[in-house]
């Protein structure tokens, strides 16, 4: 019996013909990456262009704050469409340097930022002039935020997701930022939406830190949160429409 390979004789073996076999599949294999790659851009970079931040919630009506100065006011005379809530404590407002690094990248206009002081009582006298002390900045509304209806406000509407509260003495509250956007013009049924995400910058810095790749906090200021704050802001202000 003759086995399977008995009366076979070796291929002669071309090198000229391997090489260029050789350099055609390479060269297929790196056109194919370049396609690939420039397809990914171009998809990319539309997703960037075309991008629209959800809607994380909708609020309807508006809230009355007291401001730092005392005056007691509402929502509806925040004029520009495109504003910022976050919170913070009185003896810790300077003290939110990742957040601080986020609000430098704003806009000169079109951004009006509300910050709540958790640990302000607007009925405490003493708490009111601590408040009133600060030097007022321009676009910034600083708000007593200690009553019962600003807190289920803050948790229930706008989703933060820590109640401000006391923990081994430490002050614990959630340091995210909310963007929000007027997508209805004052009237009959005003109503402002929350946009895009909760931002969290000191979460994204420890992140950062922990992967060691400083360029993951720097990204997520400028390519998500500044992207965002853009988008909303070249939508335009759509309180100069007419109410349908």
């Amino acid at each position: 019996m003759r086995s399977a390979a008995e009366g076979l004789e070796p291929a002669e073996v071309d090198p000229k013909k391997l090489r260029k076999t050789a350099f055609i599949l390479v060269g297929i294999i790196f056109l194919g990456a370049i396609v690939i790659t420039a397809a990914y851009v171009k998809v990319a970079s539309n997703q960037k262009e075309d991008y629209r931040p959800a809607f994380m919630d909708e609020l309807k009506g508006h809230i009355r704050l007291q401001l730092a100065d005392g005056t007691v006011t509402d929502t509806s005379q925040i004029k520009t469409d495109v504003w910022l809530y976050y919170q913070t404590s009185f003896d810790e407002r300077d003290q939110h340097e990742e957040r601080e690094k986020a609000f430098a990248l704003l806009p000169a206009e079109g951004v009006h930022r509300v910050e709540f002081f958790v640990d302000i009582d607007p009925n405490s006298e003493e708490d009111c002039a601590k408040l009133a002390a600060l030097s007022p900045q321009p676009g910034l509304w600083q708000v007593a935020a200690k009553a019962k209806v600003l807190e289920k406000y803050l948790k229930s509407e706008i989703r933060f997701g820590t109640v401000p509260h006391e923990k081994n003495g430490e002050l614990i509250y959630d340091t995210s930022v909310a963007v929000l956007k007027r997508d209805r013009p004052e009237g009959k049924h005003p109503r402002t939406h929350v946009r895009g995400e909760m931002f969290d910058f000191d979460r994204a810095a420890k992140e950062a830190k922990m992967r060691d790749d400083e360029s993951l906090a720097e990204g997520y200021r400028k390519d998500w949160f500044l992207m965002i704050v853009n988008f909303l802001l070249n939508e335009g202000d759509p309180t100069e429409k007419t109410d349908e």
